[in-house]
């Protein structure tokens, strides 16, 4: 009899990769930054707290979760800072235009 293949084979991490400078975050929504990582421990500054923290990486994955990477792009996508950027510049020009006029 022939062995059935499935062709389901495991491969890869079942874990986000733990990498300097990445933002997890707890269940409770307290964000961390990542300082360095090695094979054993994860160091990391919880916001709001400014000395540096350190964990067990089976620990640090029990802990945290990864904050999506996407997040800035969907706020960008909503509110277009480039127009509300364009918006304030005028704002400043026009308050600067303003004083200017008043002083004379």
């Amino acid at each position: 009899m022939k062995p059935l293949n499935t062709r389901l084979i495991s491969g890869g991490s079942a874990r986000p990769e733990i990498r300097p400078g990445d933002i997890w975050q707890t269940s409770a929504g307290v964000k961390i930054i990542i300082s360095s990582v090695t094979p054993g421990r994860v160091t990391y500054t919880r916001e709001g707290y400014e000395h540096p923290c350190i964990s067990p990486v089976e620990n640090f994955y029990r802990a945290y979760f990864p904050v999506k990477p996407g997040a800035m792009t969907a706020w960008c996508q909503e509110n277009n800072p480039l127009e509300k950027v364009k918006k304030l510049k005028a704002l400043i020009q026009a308050k600067q235009e303003g004083n200017k006029s008043a002083k004379y």
